[in-house]
């Protein structure tokens, strides 16, 4: 059964709306917190539809640095994976230059540290910038990086330095593009590490996902640029669930079960929207709901945590996360890990 929202139905927060950008003006979004919790806020987006960028309901919930991290404790600590976040704002400069992160990172010895059969992900964030999720592993004696990027597509030559910064790796970039909004980065990085880390063999998968794109193909014959440790990979069936754009999925097996015996092709009917876009007239399409849903999903859970912070006064060690070395903290709840969301009434449950 296909799920559908419209814009009115799907506005169901109860917290101050952020002023909406004159119609016809499809700017940059910019994040507001009209919330008092400091682990969300609440922004404008627009979304790219046929190649026209607009201006859209409902807002999206983006966890802040810290709620970022507050959520890769949550699903680590649920699912038994090793997740967490690195926020750069204060460690480089030029958020949209991913080079910074990756240089940051190979900088840093103690992220990289890896030990034989063991996997974790780390979601490497700006402030409310870009977001890009890194995977690491190792797997009979070789180290593997990869990197799963939802706006990789225009930049994928681009990675090749980052690449070179890590000679003892081998290192994966997913192909194309994934994302049409401007704000869900943050939520596709936590979503996409969470499911991945819980995928037995994926090295083995992305490996037999592996292909050079005919762009690529092409400067190879007159070039050798590419470094011999750089690999371009299709993204497995059981990471398409985020995917807001329909070609990223054209060589998907989309009758692939990844979850609870459903299909990927039961879970791309289910989860649509219908939004309102604005650019001089209102009008609706439909769109891929499932980070939106998601959002709605960590604002409850991120909510919850907030509230149980503010009735406590002391925390045990175990209930402590440091935030990259920043004089706070955010306490994780043991008791929490299975909270049904608050609007499972109004919002299908994703369940995981």
């Amino acid at each position: 059964m296909k799920v559908t929202f419209n814009s009115s139905s799907f506005r169901i927060n109860t917290l101050p709306r952020s002023p909406l950008p004159e119609y016809g003006s499809p700017t940059s979004p910019r994040a507001t917190n009209a919330s008092p919790n400091p682990l969300y806020v609440e922004k404008n987006t627009s979304y790219v539809i046929r190649h026209k960028t607009y201006t859209i309901h409902p807002t999206l919930f983006q966890p802040t640095p810290m709620g970022t991290a507050t959520l890769c404790a949550h699903y680590s600590n649920k699912y038994a994976i090793n997740l967490t976040s690195l926020d750069l704002e204060t460690k480089v400069e030029a958020a949209d230059n991913a080079f910074n992160f990756f240089s940051y990172l190979q900088e840093n010895e103690y992220y990289l540290d890896i030990e034989e059969g063991k996997t974790k992900g780390i979601v490497l964030s700006h402030g409310q910038f870009h977001a890009i999720p890194v995977l690491l592993c190792k797997k009979d004696g070789i180290k593997h990086l990869m990197v799963f990027d939802s706006t990789s597509g225009p930049r994928v030559k681009g990675y090749y330095k980052m690449a070179n910064l890590f000679p003892d790796f081998q290192f994966y970039l997913n192909a194309g593009t994934r994302q049409a909004d401007e704000g869900s980065c943050i939520t596709d990085a936590v979503c996409i590490l969470k499911e991945a880390l819980q995928i037995k063999n994926l090295v083995h998968i992305i490996k037999n996902k592996r292909f050079i794109p005919l762009d690529l193909l092409r400067a190879t014959i007159f070039s050798s640029s590419m470094p011999k440790n750089f690999h371009v990979f299709r993204m497995p069936e059981q990471l398409l669930l985020t995917a807001q754009i329909a070609k990223y999925l054209n060589d998907a097996n989309l009758d692939t079960v990844i979850r609870g015996g459903q299909t990927l092709r039961h879970y791309r009917e289910t989860y649509v929207m219908s939004v309102s876009f604005i650019k001089g007239i209102v009008n609706t399409a439909n769109i891929n709901s499932y980070l939106y849903i998601k959002a709605c999903e960590h604002k409850d859970l991120l909510d919850l945590y907030w509230s149980k912070a503010n009735q406590q006064t002391t925390f045990s060690p175990d209930q402590m996360l440091l935030v990259d070395a920043a004089p706070h903290f955010v306490p994780i709840s043991p008791q929490f890990e299975d909270e049904t969301p608050i609007r499972a009434s109004l919002l299908p449950s994703l369940s995981r």
